[in-house]
């Protein structure tokens, strides 16, 4: 089946050949590549934006921010579609509440 000449156009194919499957896959590895290291970069400055502010805080804010904190996150874990993550996920955001938790106090 030939992909239509503006679902090529879309992907920036001008229907002249594009290289093997193997380049098409090196191309995408190297996009999904780039686009994780962009992620992990934004995640950082919002992580430590996070902890300046959480530093900042008062004591009795820090609880009850502490206490919301835990709250959305039993809700996040207790949401039906996260069960079925695999552990790494959920190992993660127990590492992440900790790490959070612990600017917190």
């Amino acid at each position: 089946m030939q992909a239509s000449s503006t679902h090529r156009a879309a992907c920036g194919d001008n229907g002249k050949s594009a290289g093997s499957s193997v380049d098409l896959l090196t191309q995408l590895s190297s996009l999904q590549s780039d686009a994780l290291i962009q992620y992990g970069a934004r995640l950082i400055v919002a992580g430590e934006l996070l902890e300046a502010i959480l530093g900042s805080l008062m004591p009795a804010t820090r609880a009850e921010v502490r206490a919301a904190f835990d709250a959305r996150i039993r809700r996040v874990l207790n949401e039906p579609r996260t069960s079925d993550l695999p552990e790494c996920y959920h190992s993660t955001i127990a590492a992440e509440v900790g790490h959070f938790n612990d600017a917190l106090r």
